[in-house]
């Protein structure tokens, strides 16, 4: 991978980041006022564990940057 490849993938990753916390932090907004706080605060656990449980199965099976595969 260049320094361009990796410079253009981050990106692609910091721009879908901060969309899904964006869709994250609407959907949170949208079941705080049609429920409450509390539920919506399981919400965004939940979510979170989802997404990382997922992150973590992607991680473990793509090789880090510069390594040889």
């Amino acid at each position: 991978m260049t320094n361009e490849q990796a410079d253009e993938w981050m990106k692609k990753v910091l721009d879908a980041s901060a969309k899904r916390e964006k869709l994250i932090r609407t959907y949170y907004k949208k079941i705080k006022k049609a429920t409450n706080a509390k539920v919506a605060t399981q919400f965004y656990q939940i979510e979170t564990y989802i997404l990382t449980s997922i992150r973590l199965a992607v991680y473990e099976n793509i090789p880090f940057v510069g390594e040889k595969i």
